[in-house]
């Protein structure tokens, strides 16, 4: 199936100009599928019967594009893995303009005004009554927990209840009241672990995790024993954990005196809505980041390689430059030898004819012819092929 990648406007665009049954047949899916998509999104569709209207001449109503939900991501993908399409090869990335950086239409302030207007509809509940799915699963394990403990011959089993302390109880109450707000809200919820300690919340398509336990626990400290008699209260902590965190946000909320958790079941809310849409932008951003900089390598890389080919074809001239100049300087100096060895050449000859002496001259001729040759082998005048770069 061919890869699709559109932005929510563009598919928005689309829906509203093509019925889905022959979008549906172009991307190679059902229409069910894509109208599974279209909600996912966020983006309406026509209703049954729009296009008959529409066909009609009656009149039909276009059902604006509603604001990308929080930490929902801007694009819709059909096809292919997107995953494997995340990767392109540095002539794929030289090959496409450089990417404009993302843009986002509201600040900050008006994406927590809409996680306040959420907030403010959900359900805010401080015990278990009618609790969330995942918090009942764990009320329901715990309680065959204590009847393994009160079935027990000797009233000791390995797996004891878990969430019979007060502590922990109160645990429960907190993430049972802010899973039923978050979920009210659009928010999708998870648990691992029969200990609840590994929580995580998906906000559009953000996952967050978050940490709930006593304090020195999520902040990873040591837990100290109080001296006095009385033990203080246990504070309880809800921390957001965040690849890279920012003060522009609250990540973390604690027991206060005045406040205790279970009183700020709403702020909490708000925050993690707040933190999904801003880590999504964190992420986006750091993706646009990612692109501009690999591209900046690449083109570095490319810039460098240039750089030191330039180099090395500057120092292979240079280099003739100087064996040519030693070519020269040597070919002179054999021309000066040469004649230097004719001259002797010719100085013992006529010492050789001075002496009268037939064996001195006929020995000094066969010794002449023989120099003479050497001398000649020697002049590059007489040897320019050998001895001369004629390029």
């Amino acid at each position: 199936m061919t890869y699709h990648r559109f932005t929510r406007q563009e598919f928005y665009d689309l829906v509203w100009s093509h019925p889905l049954t022959q979008l549906a047949k172009r991307f190679g899916i059902s229409d069910v599928a894509l109208g599974k998509a279209c909600r996912n999104a966020q983006i309406p569709h026509p209703p049954v019967g729009y296009w008959a209207k529409l066909e009609a001449g009656k009149n039909v109503v276009k059902i604006e594009l509603p604001p990308r939900g929080l930490g929902q991501s801007n694009v819709i993908e059909f096809g292919q893995d997107p995953y494997l399409r995340y990767y392109k090869s540095d002539d794929e990335l030289l090959a496409q303009p450089v990417p404009p950086p993302p843009i986002f239409s509201e600040d900050m302030e008006t994406v927590r005004e809409r996680a306040v207007k959420l907030a403010e509809k959900a359900p805010v509940r401080r015990n278990l009554s009618n609790p969330h799915p995942l918090i009942a699963g764990l009320l329901t394990a715990d309680e065959a927990r204590k009847e393994a403990v009160a079935k027990s011959t000797y009233g000791f089993v390995l797996d004891k209840p878990l969430f019979d302390t007060p502590i922990e109880k109160r645990r429960l109450k907190i993430l049972n009241g802010l899973f039923l707000a978050l979920a009210y809200c659009g928010c999708k919820p998870s648990i691992r672990g029969k200990e609840a300690r590994e929580l995580y919340v998906r906000v559009g398509d953000v996952s967050i995790s978050l940490k709930l336990g006593i304090r020195a626990e999520v902040l990873e400290q040591p837990v100290r024993r109080h001296n006095s008699s009385k033990e203080a209260p246990e504070r309880l902590m809800l921390k957001l954990s965040a690849w890279n965190e920012s003060a522009d946000i609250p990540l973390q909320w604690e027991d206060k005196e005045e406040s205790k958790l279970e009183d700020q079941l709403e702020d909490m809310v708000i925050g993690i809505l707040v933190a999904g849409e801003w880590m999504y932008r964190a992420a986006q951003m750091h993706s646009y980041t990612c692109v501009v900089e690999r591209r900046q390598e690449i083109e570095a890389a490319i810039q460098r390689k240039k750089e030191e080919a330039e180099q090395r074809e500057y120092e292979r001239v240079a280099k003739l430059k100087r064996e040519k100049r030693r070519r020269l300087v040597t070919e002179m100096l054999s021309w000066r030898r040469a004649n230097y060895l004719r001259e002797y050449i010719g100085a013992a000859l006529q010492k050789a004819h001075e002496s009268g002496d037939m064996q001195i001259i006929e020995r000094t001729e066969q010794w002449a012819e023989w120099a003479n040759a050497e001398a000649d082998e020697i002049d590059p005048l007489l040897n320019l092929a050998q001895h001369r770069d004629v390029q």
